[in-house]
């Protein structure tokens, strides 16, 4: 039996040592743990170490209240010993964004970390209090019985009420830019707004409330710090079960701003489509299709399978939006009609083209932007026989196309150049008849991009035909109706002169 007795005695010590605490001091302690992982969690050696060196310094305040019997002072008498306690020993150096581990080990506080420390302090002798919100901070209101009294923080006077104006009119900021209220909400007062969508209109708060609350406000420092996965891991520790406005808009914001760090990868689209998912409408919508278009745009083998894999992911994310979904399929069709037209596929251009004008039949954006890729396509046709024939074809397929100059301006070239080919090989009867074709389309359109170029080309044609047939009044007329219609063109002019000394 002799091994066990210096167990026996050291047993005995112990529970000699626990009967002499108070009861208040010895609730305290055993619930500190408990209390202390709310606001310092982890299971990590680092935190376990961060919780023990809390929870000493804690033990020796308690310790030290003890001695001022301040279980037996009035409420105000024991609530002004508890301020002297905790300002001389722990609120040294006020910080903005404090971290709630550096306030045990350096005495660094905010209004935050500060009432997180009083909290646990009222809540572990027994002393009644609230949490309350006021403003952008969290407070502690004492219960002293004849009255209450909030316990101001030291350092957080007029600056904190400076702050907190300026904080509230950049939340309100960050809620527009996020599109995060309905349009109806933001005709309250901006106060009303401020709180009903910061930390909501409960004003009670419990312990691990305020522990949320201190994640975030550390969360919100790296945002500023520009620490995005830091802030996220930081709001992942909050309890979603009970999140509050203002840590969903702050997750909201640090998606906008993974979402805009100036690439499209798949990592930043993540971001897009969260912000998306959680408003579904403009300007998320609106920035995903504009995605949609660069990255088709840009890809490094374009062709129309690269683009179908890209259309097909976006389709399956839209799927919930119909509407989405037929923007979509409206810039899949003008994107591969270009790619195609790029590749000189005209039967797929067509194809693609063909799908979209049948969405939009009387959009003029969708005209305007057919009409230049027809032109683009068409330039690779010099000739103008077959030029005139898709000419026809698409103006009988798309009437559109007979109000559109660039088109019509595409016309006027092959038209001049069948009036070229045929005078000069002295087909004047048919060639007469082109250029008949020619001025008429010309009048009917009016001034085309490359107008000048089209007459130079029609008119110096049939004028050098009556050259060589030696009727040279007719050659000089013919000049002149050219420069009527491009007044100023040096070409023309140097041509009027030559014919002019054949009359001389």
């Amino acid at each position: 039996m002799r091994p066990f007795l210096p167990l026996l005695r050291f047993f005995i010590l112990w529970c000699i040592l626990c009967w002499s605490l108070p009861g208040n001091a010895r609730t305290s302690l055993a619930e500190l743990d408990a209390q202390l992982e709310l606001l310092l969690p982890g299971a990590g050696l680092q935190e376990q170490s961060a919780r023990a060196y809390a929870k000493q310094q804690l033990a020796a305040l308690l310790a030290q209240l003890e001695k001022r019997k301040i279980e037996k002072k009035n409420p105000h008498q024991a609530l002004a010993i508890l301020r002297n306690e905790v300002e001389g020993t722990f609120l040294l150096a006020y910080t903005p964004y404090a971290d709630i581990n550096l306030l045990f080990k350096r005495g660094q506080y905010d209004q935050a970390t500060a009432t997180a420390l009083y909290a646990l302090l009222f809540q572990h002798l027994e002393m009644p209090y609230a949490l309350q919100i006021q403003g952008s901070e969290i407070v502690l209101v004492a219960d002293l019985e004849d009255n209450n009294q909030v316990i101001r923080i030291p350092g957080t006077g007029s600056r904190q009420s400076t702050e907190n104006q300026l904080f509230q009119q950049l939340y309100l900021d960050l809620l527009r830019n996020l599109n995060f209220l309905p349009k109806n909400e933001w005709s309250r007062p901006p106060e009303e707004v401020f709180r009903t969508y910061y930390l909501g209109n409960d004003n009670q708060l419990t312990l691990a409330e305020l522990a949320d609350f201190l994640y975030y406000s550390q969360a919100l420092n790296a945002y500023r710090d520009k620490s995005w996965t830091l802030a996220l891991g930081l709001l992942a520790k909050t309890n979603p079960s009970a999140s509050r406005p203002a840590y969903i808009v702050l997750e909201q914001a640090i998606w906008l701003q993974i979402a805009n760090s100036g690439d499209n990868s798949p990592g930043t689209l993540t971001y897009l489509w969260k912000l998306w998912q959680a408003s579904p409408n403009d300007p998320w919508q609106g920035e995903l299709l504009r995605r949609f278009n660069t990255i088709t745009s840009t890809l490094p083998k374009p062709g129309k399978w690269a683009i179908d894999s890209v259309y097909g992911v976006f389709n399956d994310r839209f799927a919930r939006s119909p509407a989405a979904q037929l923007q979509l399929r409206e810039m899949y069709f003008l994107q591969q009609a270009r790619c195609q037209a790029k590749l000189g596929n005209s039967q797929l251009v067509m194809d693609f083209m063909d799908s979209l004008y049948l969405l939009r039949p009387h959009d003029t954006g969708i005209h305007n932007v057919l009409g230049g890729m027809l032109v683009w396509s068409l330039r690779a046709k010099r000739e103008f026989g077959p030029g005139l024939e898709s000419i026809q074809f698409y103006e009988n397929r798309y009437p559109f196309l007979r109000n559109n100059l660039f088109f019509q301006d595409q016309h006027l070239f092959y038209l001049a150049e069948r009036v070229r080919a045929l005078l000069d090989r002295e087909d004047e009867a048919p060639g007469m008849a082109a250029f008949q074709d020619f001025k008429d389309l010309a009048r009917r359109t009016g001034r085309t991009p490359r107008y000048d170029s089209w007459i130079t080309t029609s008119y110096l044609a049939v004028s050098n035909f009556y050259f060589r047939k030696g009727n040279y009044s007719q050659a000089l007329a013919t000049m002149a109706d050219a420069l009527r219609d491009a007044p100023g063109d040096s070409y023309l002019e140097h041509r009027m002169e030559v014919l002019r000394r054949y009359l001389r």
